[in-house]
Formats: structure tokens, C-alpha cells, sequence
């Protein structure tokens, strides 16, 4: 794989973490009504922690019009949050080729000796693939949410015993992602 498509692959999943990890909040729950019996009122089992760590292998198939189509195949391991969090896209003998480290205002996509800047997560995706991703779905998608997305299609979901599978047919370009978690 060259190192451009090494890049990509790094830039996309970083924002596809970013995306899962931002789409994990959930409300806090309503105080409980006033009792108007004696019955005692017990707290709800308390939710388990959000995951802070992914591992897993990624694949995206970009198809830009009807002869040229791109595929990336990556694995990684994830650490953090939307906020502020690394990548870490794994070389052909299990060593970290491209690390992602993302901050507010700020993402730092290192290879080798080489380190590229970018303003946010979302602008190192959009210059990695050529096109945004729903990265907030996609990481709802991760955890089994029902999220719909213009375009898109969740063809299947880990819950269902395989990885997931979205793809966008409509606008172009075509994209299809593909994501198997470790456990």
C-alpha cells in the first residue's frame, strides 16, 4: 500500500472514531415522580462506561465514477474520545505505521518522521479521501444505533454477528465502509 493510501486510511478511521465517540452520550435520566403510595422507588442499574478503546480492521471501498475505485484496508487500534484521542493504523507486521492524534482545533497525522497538520479531524478526512463521512453515524452505527443518513444504506450492524457495512449511493462519490471490532 503507499504511503499516500497509508495516510487516508489512517485520516478515515481517526475520524470514524472521533465521529463513535461523540454519537456515546446519552441523557441523563428524569428525577422520579412523586411517590403517591409507600412503595420504595429504586435507583436504575447504573449504565455500563463508554468504551475508551477500539481495536479492530477497517476497509473502504471509494468508487468515483464508474471505472476508478479506490480501496483501503487498514487495521487499528483507537484510545480517547472525540475531543482528543490517538489512531493507530497497524503496518503489515503488526507495528504502528501511521499514529492519528487529535486535539480541539487541531489534528496531527505522523508517519515515520513525517508529521502533516490539519485544522480539525473532518478537514484531515475530506483531503485523505476526497469526501466528507458521516463519522457521527457511523460510530452510532458501531453501537448498534439506528441512525439514518441521506444517502446512505446500513446494510448490517456488529450486533447482527458480522461487521458493519454502510454504504452511500448517493452523492458521488460512491463509498462503502466496512468495520470489524475485535473484541
Amino acid at each position: 500500500m503507499s504511503v499516500a493510501l497509508w495516510g487516508r486510511a489512517g485520516l478515515l478511521v481517526g475520524c470514524a472514531v472521533c465521529a463513535l465517540l461523540t454519537a456515546c452520550s446519552t441523557p441523563a435520566p428524569a428525577p422520579p415522580s412523586p411517590a403517591l403510595t409507600t412503595v420504595p422507588i429504586t435507583s436504575p442499574a447504573p449504565s455500563a462506561p463508554e468504551p475508551t478503546a477500539w481495536s479492530g480492521r477497517l476497509s473502504l471501498s471509494i468508487q468515483k465514477d464508474f471505472s476508478q475505485q479506490t480501496h483501503i484496508h487498514i487495521a487499528f487500534e483507537l484510545e480517547g474520545n472525540a475531543e482528543e484521542g490517538q489512531l493507530q493504523v497497524e503496518g503489515p507486521f503488526g507495528t504502528a505505521a501511521i499514529v492519528l492524534r487529535w486535539r480541539p482545533g487541531q489534528a496531527i497525522l505522523s508517519q515515520g518522521e513525517r508529521n502533516y497538520r490539519f485544522a480539525s479531524l473532518a478537514d484531515l478526512i475530506q483531503r485523505s479521501i476526497g469526501t466528507d463521512l458521516p463519522i457521527e453515524a457511523v460510530f452510532a452505527w458501531l453501537r448498534n444505533e439506528t441512525v439514518e443518513v441521506p444517502g446512505w444504506q446500513v446494510e448490517s450492524k456488529p450486533s447482527q454477528g458480522g461487521p458493519l457495512v454502510a454504504r452511500r449511493y448517493d452523492p458521488w462519490p460512491r463509498l462503502e465502509l466496512r468495520v470489524v471490532l475485535q473484541p
